[in-house]
């Protein structure tokens, strides 16, 4: 293993680490907050999902800054200035006595965690491998399942026996006393033997689309459009799915279990798909994936059931948390595949904010139709429809015209290059 190779793998722990603080343990608790502001307050379910929608919103508003800074900046500035940011917003949430102030804290934690965690994170893993990239952004990424497997029951319990309030600060500690210093020390964009200006990346020989053609291709909104169907479907759920399990008749604590269980097999799946992504190719993985998440939601509805409720939460665990990573290995390796890595990272970026604004929507639309229905059966129903759509999409995607070429003027420029003098 050569030194790069070990350097690169000593990044992949420290964005495990940061994915652990930022998006794994604030994303996943959010649902676990629902009931006791709901309680507390007398808000109905519409208005606390705001404070998903806000997170979600303004986590996706920082998603393309954060992929263009990675072309010309480091990458601790952005990832190391969001995790202060969230850690900020937790203080403020603590502290917070409206539901326009928690709105406001949920904003300022997706802002931070939309530029440290998982475009930035993604963008630098791939930056770090050639070889085996699946295998090293499902490693980087999997630190985020293991946060929502981990950190849902831990702020079940400390809100039961200490309240919200402390919970939100000992989610916020972290981000702090063990994120920002894996950034500062470890974190690092590229090789140092890769670096590169935004002056010399304009003429470094990289082949893919330039913005513009790559704007312009149908495959990227179509890997676009899965992210918008998944992530809208997937957040739909998501936060809600503590309180649906609540009301099939599990108490707080065994439904953050299940919750934790779920994103368990997120860790597992994320690696496995990763690496067989890597061998059979991503666009069969991504299909896969999702065909699997609208079965297991399907699944979710007979959890209620006093004969066969334990049989399907287990089923569901496994079902919809082993193909939840999917989307963050395979969706930038057919990026690459499809439009080249020459503008990977603002790409990246740019599919990153489209899906997530879009997503703000999930949250806040099942909340909305609980409460005029009394039921989580038919905007779950909607999101499994829109799984479904994205798995029919993923089989479709296909290569772009000179994704793996140089671009003429590159070509043109390069030898002109070759000739100055030195110090030129």
């Amino acid at each position: 293993m050569s030194k790069d190779q070990r350097r690169g793998w000593r990044v992949i722990a420290a964005l495990w680490v940061v994915m652990f603080c930022t998006i794994g343990s604030t994303i996943s608790t959010i649902g676990v907050f629902f009931n006791p502001l709901i309680q507390q307050f007398g808000w109905s379910h519409e208005q606390v999902s705001r404070l998903a929608t806000a997170y979600i919103l303004c986590m996706g508003l920082t998603a393309p800054a954060a992929g263009w800074m990675l072309d010309w900046v480091p990458a601790q500035l952005p990832m190391g200035a969001g995790v202060v940011l969230s850690g900020a917003g937790y203080i403020m949430a603590a502290r917070a006595q409206s539901l326009f102030s928690l709105i406001a804290a949920f904003a300022l934690i997706g802002a931070g965690v939309g530029s440290s965690s998982l475009v930035p994170g993604t963008i630098v893993a791939a930056n770090w491998f050639r070889e085996r990239r699946g295998l090293a952004i499902g490693i980087a990424i999997c630190g985020s399942a293991v946060g929502a497997t981990l950190m849902p029951p831990a702020a079940t319990h400390v809100t039961i026996n200490h309240g919200w309030r402390t919970a939100m600060l000992c989610i916020g500690a972290p981000l702090f006393l063990i994120a920002l210093p894996a950034i500062l020390a470890v974190v690092r964009t590229r090789p140092a033997g890769a670096r590169a200006d935004g002056a010399e990346q304009r003429s470094e020989a990289v082949t893919g689309l330039e913005l513009g053609p790559a704007l312009s291709a149908l495959p990227f909104w179509m890997l676009a459009g899965v992210q918008v169907l998944f992530t809208v479907a997937y957040n739909g759920v998501y936060y809600h799915l503590v309180p649906y399990l609540i009301g099939a008749g599990y108490s707080p604590q065994r439904a953050a279990f299940i919750f934790g269980a779920k994103s368990l097999f997120v860790t597992l799946g994320t690696i496995a798909l990763g690496a067989i992504a890597d061998r059979i190719g991503p666009r069969k993985v991504l299909a896969l994936a999702m065909a699997l998440l609208c079965l297991s939601l399907l699944d979710l509805f007979a959890v209620a059931n006093p004969a066969f409720g334990e049989v399907a939460a287990i089923l569901f665990v496994v079902g919809y948390g082993s193909p939840t990573g999917a989307t963050s290995t395979t969706i930038p390796m057919l990026l690459g595949e499809c439009l080249g890595m020459r503008r990977f990272a603002t790409l990246m970026g740019i599919i990153g904010f489209i899906a997530t604004v879009a997503s703000a929507l999930g949250p806040l639309v099942t909340g909305r139709i609980f409460d005029l229905t009394g039921s989580y059966a038919l905007p779950f129903a909607l999101c499994a429809g829109l799984f479904a759509a994205a798995a029919a999409i993923a089989l479709m995607v296909y290569p772009a015209a000179s994704h793996d070429q140089v671009p003429l003027t590159v070509r043109v420029e390069a030898p002109s290059a070759a000739f100055q003098t030195p110090g030129a």
